[in-house]
């Protein structure tokens, strides 16, 4: 099983989702790399997908009120994830602290899998 399915299959919001089904989001996903210093999400940018941080350090540094923090972003990680079906604005700053590996999975390719396959979009919406 790829690296990248593995690492969604880790995460409650795609846990109810078969081998065939998470094959196919990442198939669909664009894989970034982040090096340190980077910003992955930025408070208040509109956002057209999540982001699942598959390697690598990052850094919360703005929190939902934009207030400072220093939280650590690990592996596994999902930002952004309400931006795969609505409209949304980044809710926090986070920055690389290493060099980062992760998914980006758009809204755009979530809505055309909704629409091929019924049943991931039952699973995400039950989370």
């Amino acid at each position: 099983m790829d690296v990248i399915v593995k690492a969604l299959r880790q995460l409650d919001l795609f846990s109810t989702l078969s081998p065939i089904q998470l094959t196919e989001i990442v198939r669909n996903a664009d894989r970034v790399m982040f090096n340190s210093g980077d910003t992955i999400l930025a408070f208040g940018e509109e956002c057209d997908a999540a982001t699942v941080i598959v390697s690598g350090d990052a850094v919360c540094l703005r929190d939902a009120d934009n207030a400072p923090v220093d939280e650590p972003v690990v592996p596994g990680s999902i930002l952004a994830e309400m931006a795969m079906v609505v409209d949304i604005e980044a809710s926090a700053t986070v920055v690389a602290q290493t060099k980062v590996r992760a998914v980006r999975i758009t809204r755009a390719s979530m809505l055309a899998l909704f629409n091929e396959d019924p049943e991931v979009a039952d699973a995400l919406l039950d989370k």
